[in-house]
């Protein structure tokens, strides 16, 4: 077969938005994004192999090697290209091969990439019994996103169904290297001059930390992870449906509720996870082109809740039209301190993209990222028809404990059930402390926090929680 890889320079050129969350590598040395795809039914192994070696030729940008234990991207690639394998696991004679399937994928995840290769991705087949098989797709977060990760395994189905239907192999989709070169333009045009004005106004000042008095170094211990209640989860759900808005938006509110009043200040600042795939050639493209912008919320008592989350949307939008600029270069020109303009990023994660291949029933779910780009993320993982939307939260120690953030979460449902039961009374009326808290911090004295409109101090961290 003659080779069908198109000419590509010899140095891996980074979109702006990997660039910037170059910056950010240090806080985790494991940057691992992915998927797993559960195939129930008659698997050919030897059409899922074609489809994986096909890989390269839809996607160029699996033809690059770099480092990803490299702290100082980017770095210079080569083009020597080795093709993608596909080791095999057999767990089918284990007493518990789904357990134990489960146990490997779970240390898989936050495992690093091989010490000996360094792709972008790596993929692995495990098997369960004959009719039952996981594929495990990970890659380095500075490639693979939310949607990437998407076009990546939607690119193998099409492939192994072509094969078993005996079509022709997939046509590469538009090159991730004419997208990648195309945005190197912007840092030398009049975008980046307006874009670079709307944000120095936004930023006038620094913005004021949420947690007084923590340890912001990102170079932490492990990372916590862990999943929120079920009542959180159906609490979130209930008052995205009453109120008919984003379930992001509404937890931007209530955290801003809770931090400006904790904290007696108007100005609230967080984090999110903006999608720059408007371009349509972007659309089949695999590469990260996602980015983490801030956003200002002001604490005004005398708004109801559904203008609040109006504005928080109006706002959204505003910064939204600027979501190119990189906020790492506004960091430098503010000289701030720490590693980013947020202590607390939420995201609000789609549902896993559905797949189908002949004969086979498949089930998608997304690896929770590894990566730790905040001291603090929210992630709502929308629903999909074989897994429940949930809430999941991961933290460094060093800035706020897993206890303390699991009682801001129990904080954070008493303000959403009350968003669901009010939503058009002034938010100055809604309490911010639940009262089986403000029950226990009666006559106690407390040294983190204090809620400016009860006398009582008022403690993070709740016993029993």
């Amino acid at each position: 077969m003659k080779n069908p890889f198109l000419p590509l320079p010899t140095m891996l050129l980074l979109h702006p938005a990997q660039l910037e969350l170059t910056y950010h590598l240090r806080a985790s040395r494991v940057a691992v994004a992915g998927g797993c795809i559960a195939l129930n039914g008659p698997l050919n192994e030897k059409a899922l192999r074609q489809a994986v070696q096909h890989l390269p030729v839809l996607f160029d940008v699996f033809r690059w090697q770099f480092d990803p234990a490299c702290t100082n991207l980017p770095v210079t690639v080569g083009t020597g290209y080795e093709l993608p394998e596909l080791p095999l696991l057999d767990f089918s004679r284990e007493p518990n091969p789904q357990q134990t399937a489960d146990a490997w994928l779970q240390q898989r995840q936050l495992s690093a990439f091989c010490t000996n290769f360094h792709p972008f991705f790596d993929l692995v087949l495990l098997r369960l019994s004959a009719t039952e098989h996981r594929l495990l797709v990970r890659g380095h977060q500075l490639l693979l996103d939310d949607t990437g990760c998407d076009r990546l395994m939607s690119g193998i189905a099409r492939t192994y169904t072509r094969i078993i239907e005996g079509d022709g192999l997939p046509d590469p989709v538009p090159a991730y290297a004419g997208e990648v070169a195309a945005a190197q333009f912007y840092n030398n045009s009049l975008a980046y001059v307006e874009d670079e004005a709307h944000w120095q106004r936004e930023f006038t000042e620094l913005p004021q930390t949420l947690f007084p008095h923590r340890n912001y170094d990102l170079i932490a211990p492990l990372p916590y992870r862990f999943a929120a209640s079920d009542s959180l989860s159906r609490t979130l759900r209930q008052a995205a449906t009453v109120l008919n808005e984003s379930p992001d938006y509404l937890l931007m509110a209530a955290l801003t509720l809770f931090f400006a009043r904790i904290n007696n200040q108007a100005v609230c600042t967080f984090g999110r996870v903006v999608a720059g795939r408007q371009i349509k050639s972007q659309f089949p493209v695999v590469g990260r082109f996602d980015r983490l912008l801030p956003i200002r919320l002001r604490y005004q008592p005398e708004l109801s809740l559904r203008l609040l989350v109006q504005r928080i949307r109006r706002q959204h939008r505003s910064d939204n039209s600027h979501r190119h600029f990189p906020m790492s270069h506004l960091s430098r020109t503010l000289g701030a301190v720490r590693s980013c303009l947020f202590d607390v990023l939420i995201q609000q994660q789609p549902a896993p993209s559905a797949l189908t291949m002949p004969d086979l029933i498949c089930q998608t779910t997304r690896l929770a990222p590894s990566g730790v780009y905040a001291p603090l993320h929210i992630c709502w993982q929308e629903g999909s028809t074989h897994q429940p939307a949930g809430l999941q939260v991961s933290g460094l120690p060093n800035y706020i404990s897993e206890g303390d953030a699991r009682s801001l979460l129990v904080q954070t449902e008493h303000l959403l059930a009350d968003f669901a039961r009010r939503p058009d009374v002034p938010i100055a009326s809604f309490e911010v402390l639940p009262r089986f808290i403000r029950e226990y911090l009666s006559g106690r004295a407390g040294h983190c926090f204090t809620d400016k409109r009860i006398s009582e101090p008022a403690r993070l961290s709740v016993p029993g929680h």
